[in-house]
Parts: structure tokens; C-alpha cells; sequence
């Protein structure tokens, strides 16, 4: 909690020091923290608007990127059938590479591949705006690889079934 208001109090602790009388108030109508998430934001939109302009196989690499990761939560959620508590839920080394458990077990690994997809989504962007298009498009096929590989574990687990 301290963290978010942390420069508030700073500044109160010095007006309480130097007994500055002039100073209307410490905290700002904003906030700063607000302030720059909202810097991030525009530059983020910015980024995006100078890739969908400029570049359409970076904006075709970012699409494919979403795409899988959203089939990765969609494939296991059409699967599910709610009379089965146990499902095969992991790829392991034993048990013939399969493992029992929760049906939220195998839908957390697909939500972490869907979060893990738009934040290297939005890293390829920022790549894209500070190191150029080639660097970012390396860095999204390497991501859509790794999505593709996780998918294909995926389809294993629920082919297993």
C-alpha cells in the first residue's frame, strides 16, 4: 500500500519538515503512478498504429500469436464435460506421459498461454518501435513456436482422454 502513495507521503513528510505554508497540497489530482501507466498506454497505441500502417507482417505474426493462444483456452473448455471430475490434465515423464487431475489444472495452463500471448504481443510492439520490424518479427515466431508447442501438448493431453 505504501508502494502507491509512497512519493504522496514523501512529499507530505517534507512539507511537515520545511513547515512550507505556500504549498497547496502533495498528492496530485492524477496521481503519478496514474500518469505514467496512462504514458504507457498511449505509447502502446502508438506502437500499434505505426505497425498496423507500416508493417502488416509484424500485425499478421501478433494476430496469429492471439489466435493460438485464445485456441489454447478453447480447445480444452469444448472438452469438458462436467460429469468427469478427473481428466488428463499434464504431460509428464511418468504414467505412460500422462497425468490425472483437475479440469482447472489443464484451463490455468491454457489461461497462462492466452496472458503469456498478449504480453508478447505487446513486447513484439515495443521491440518493433526501439530495435525494428525484423527483431520483432523473430521475437513473435519464436513466441507463436512456443504457443504451437504448447498447443500440440495440449491436443496430446485431450486426445489422450
Amino acid at each position: 500500500m505504501l508502494y502507491n502513495v509512497g512519493s504522496a507521503v514523501v512529499a507530505q513528510l517534507v512539507e511537515q519538515l520545511t513547515r512550507n505554508e505556500q504549498v497547496v497540497g502533495s498528492i496530485p489530482s492524477n496521481g503519478s503512478i496514474n500518469l505514467r501507466v496512462r504514458s504507457i498506454v498511449k505509447e502502446l497505441i502508438a506502437d500499434f498504429k505505426s505497425i498496423y500502417r507500416n508493417d502488416r507482417r509484424v500485425l499478421i505474426a501478433m494476430v496469429v500469436l492471439l489466435v493460438a493462444g485464445v485456441a489454447l483456452v478453447v480447445l480444452p473448455v469444448l472438452s469438458l464435460t462436467p460429469a468427469v471430475p478427473k481428466i488428463w490434465a499434464r504431460y509428464t515423464d511418468i504414467n505412460n506421459g500422462y497425468a490425472e487431475g483437475s479440469w482447472w489444472y489443464l484451463l490455468s495452463f491454457s489461461v497462462l498461454g492466452v496472458v503469456l500471448s498478449l504480453v508478447h504481443c505487446l513486447i513484439g510492439a515495443k521491440l518493433y518501435t526501439k530495435r525494428g520490424a525484423g527483431v520483432a518479427l523473430m521475437f513473435l515466431v519464436v513466441s507463436i513456436a512456443m504457443v504451437l508447442i504448447g498447443l500440440s501438448f495440449l491436443l496430446k493431453i485431450l486426445g489422450r482422454g
